[in-house]
């Protein structure tokens, strides 16, 4: 197990979902 790449990863998602809710609040305005 690659604690570094499972840290890397979560970031990832972290970064997708905090994009993902700013696009979907521009969309809304």
């Amino acid at each position: 197990m690659n604690i570094y790449v499972d840290v890397t990863d979560a970031l990832k998602k972290k970064e997708i979902t905090a994009f993902d809710d700013y696009m979907t609040t521009k969309l809304e305005t």
